[in-house]
Formats: structure tokens, sequence, C-alpha cells
């Protein structure tokens, strides 16, 4: 019990101490460190000449060290001083206990940067995928003397100032390239640093520190002369032309890249490439093994069309397109894109109902990755009354134009497949009255 009396007594001294010390004159923001602060309490204000630091504690002494002095004066024993810059320690006797107790405020002027000009600098490791940027001037950090709990100089400490580099780019979004800013935040500001390469003519700006706008005073600020953007960058897509029969499996609209769709598929390739894109290049290879890769095709258009059937030996075709853009000065990443064509497949059906009710009105196979086809439909006595070559569609029930009779037919199916299969199926059909 006397332990956990122990333990709320500090928590209550504690926060006693850093409710009894503030800025009441003066804007001000709270700066203190999270860790090894050195210092119970830092504030920056914004005029030093118009602050006034506070406490309500009873008969305090304050000591000041100067900026980077490490040795205290003393300064008053009244509840209200004026500061200058520099760290306060202030001693005083808990009422409860008349125990000696000390607390460390520090005072930090805001001061404007040094900062004068920024350019992009003239010699460029690779203009086409960072840009250096030059700053002339400087930004100093705040610094403060740090207080031991017993009392001495502890050191220096240090408030980091962050400025932003911003400047305008653009973003590939909702299927198009739209103008957007991109920032960067930096906690040193050196004289040389870099950023992404814009992918439009932008000026570039740097601004802060993170403490101004509190304060209510503005920002520093600095721009370069318009930049005249050379990278280059695209969004490469597919479009699948679609298919919508229902008895083809995985028909290519449903493709994606990790699963195989019905071939053949005819898709169109779209560079959608930024404005600073002048050249194209689309390599399709199909994957013969894990090991080796054959060029089907090299393109230089913005946008194309390929046609995907082929799939061997009862394997799904893998093709992978490498797609790039560039101009006179640039070159994009290299993207890869995936196509897999699925081996083919063909199912007979046995029974029909076309009665008009949606539900297996037609007569139709179900396959997959087929190139050629052809169905014959016989009559009981041979004799041929329908044929169709395209997998898609399918016999109806009805004989020129008039309802065929309830009864077995028969069927002669040659088909092939994308994969080099042949099928040659035959068998009957019962179709069942309306």
């Amino acid at each position: 019990m006397r332990r956990i009396i122990a333990l709320l007594s500090i928590v209550i001294i504690a926060v006693t101490c850093f409710s009894q010390v503030n800025v009441t004159q003066g804007a001000f923001v709270d700066v203190t460190p999270e860790y090894s602060a050195g210092a119970d309490k830092v504030f920056l204000v914004a005029d030093i000449n118009a602050a006034e630091l506070t406490t309500t504690v009873t008969n305090p002494q304050w000591y000041l060290y100067p900026e980077t002095e490490e040795t205290a004066s003393p300064v008053s024993n009244q509840a209200v001083i004026y500061p200058e810059q520099g760290t306060y320690l202030l001693r005083y006797k808990l009422p409860e206990t008349q125990r000696d107790t000390q607390f460390v405020v520090a005072v930090i002027a805001y001061t404007p940067s040094q900062l004068e000009s920024m350019s992009v600098s003239v010699t460029q490791p690779d203009e086409c995928s960072k840009l250096q940027l030059h700053v002339e001037g400087s930004v100093d950090d705040y610094n403060y003397q740090k207080i031991s709990h017993e009392g001495t100089a502890a050191g220096m400490g240090t408030i980091t100032r962050q400025y932003t580099v911003g400047y305008n780019t653009l973003a590939f979004v909702n299927g198009q390239w739209q103008d957007s800013v991109a920032t960067q935040e930096l906690d040193y500001v050196d004289t040389e640093f870099f950023v992404d390469a814009p992918l439009r003519d932008t000026e570039f700006w740097l601004v802060g520190d993170q403490y101004a706008e509190q304060l209510g005073v503005d920002k520093d600020s600095i721009v370069t002369e318009e930049y005249n953007a050379i990278a280059v960058d695209f969004s490469p897509q597919m479009v699948v032309t679609r298919r919508d029969a229902r008895n083809e499996k995985l028909s290519p609209d449903s493709m994606t890249v990790t699963t195989a769709a019905s071939g053949p598929a005819e898709i169109e390739f779209r560079a959608n490439p930024t404005p600073k894109a002048l050249y194209y290049d689309w390599q399709i290879f199909y994957r013969e093994s894990s090991n080796d890769s054959t060029l089907l095709a090299q393109r230089s258009d913005e946008n194309h069309r390929y046609t995907f059937s082929r799939a061997e030996n009862e394997t799904p075709g893998r093709y992978y397109i490498y797609a790039s853009v560039s101009n006179d000065v640039c070159n994009s990443d290299t993207k890869v894109l995936s196509v897999v064509i699925g081996t083919s497949d063909l199912q007979v059906p046995n029974v029909f109902t076309p009665n008009g009710d949606g539900q297996n009105d037609e007569f139709r196979i179900a396959y997959q990755s087929l190139t050629e086809f052809q169905c014959v439909i016989f009559n009981r006595w041979g004799r041929k009354i329908y044929q169709w070559s395209d997998p898609t569609k399918g016999w109806d029930g009805t004989i020129n134009g008039k309802d065929a009779a309830p009864g077995t037919y028969f069927y002669i199916i040659k088909a092939r497949g994308t994969d080099g299969k042949k099928y040659k199926k035959a068998g009957d059909i019962n179709l069942i009255g309306r």
C-alpha cells in the first residue's frame, strides 16, 4: 500500500509541476521532445520580446542558462518573468513536504531561415528518374541547453525544423493521367537533395518550417524557375474483346493475369503514356518452357491488337508482354503483362427442351479454346437436318423454321483446339416435348 501511495505521489507531483509553468503571453508552440528532452518543457515562441513565462508555485527561484552556456545565473524570484532565449531552471519547495524540487523549461525564439534561392542542378546523375535540387542559404535547427536531474548542464538538445519540397507532376487515376502535387518532407535542408523526376513541366517550391503556421508567422518559401520535364511513364492496359457466349467456359472477358482464358482471345493493348513519351516498344513472347521463350511479335504503335490462341500438350499457353515507352532522352521502366490461354475442352449434352422457358432451349456444346468447329444433326433415318460451324451457336429444335418432333436425334462433331487437340464425337441427343 505504501508503494502505491508513493507512486501516486510521484504522479501527482509530476502533473502539478507540468501544469504550473507556461507561456501566458504571445504565440507559442510546445515542442518538447518525447524522449531524452533534457527539459520538462520546450517552448518555441513567435516573438521573444512579447513572451511571458508564468509559474504558480510559491517562492520560485529562476536560474538561466543563456542559449549554449553551461553555467546558470539567478535571474528572478517572481512568478512572472519576461524570458530571453535560453534554458530556465526553476527551483521551489513542494508545499506538502517542503521537498526541494526543480522544473526545467527551455525557451526558443522563432527565427526565419536564411534560405535565398533554389534551382535545378545543372549536373544531373539521371534526370529521367531523379532530379537534384540546389539550395542557396541555410536552415538552422533550434538548439537549447539540456539540464540533468542534478541541475547541471547536460549537453545540447535539438528541435528539428521540417521543410516541405513540392512540385507538380502526373498521377494515373481512373484510367487517365491527371495533375497531381508531389511532396517530400525534409528533416534537414541540405544544399543538395533529390526528388523524383516530374512527369510534367513544373516549378519546385520549398516551404517551412512546420511551426510557422501555428505561431501565426509567414512560412519561409523559395521557388525555382519552371523546369521542362523530360521523364516518361505509362500505364499499360489490356482490353479484351468480349464474347458473350453462355456455353463458352472461361470466356476472354473474364480473363485476369492469373486466370486462363478461352482462346482465341483478341486483346487491345493501350500504352496510356505521359505527354513526354514519343516511342513505344511492345514485345510479345510465348513461354516454351521455364527456361525458353519465343518472340512472336514486336510492335511500335501506342495502341495495338493481338490475338492469343496457342496452348500445347494439354498445358495452358503462357504469354508475356514486355512494354516500355521512351523519348529521345529517357526510357521508362519495362512493365510486364501476362496472358494465359487455357487448354481446349468440348462437352456435349444429351438432352434439351426447346419450350421457350429460357432454360436449356437449345442444343449447344460446352467448350473452351476451339479454333475449328462443325456440328451436323441427323434424324433417325440419317437425313441431315441442321448444321453450324460457330461453337457459340446451337440448334433450336426446328427444321426449316418448323418445330421438330420430340424424340431422338443424332450428331457428328468435328473440332480442333488451340492446343492442337482434335475432336470427333458422335452420339444421340434427346429433344423433349415442348
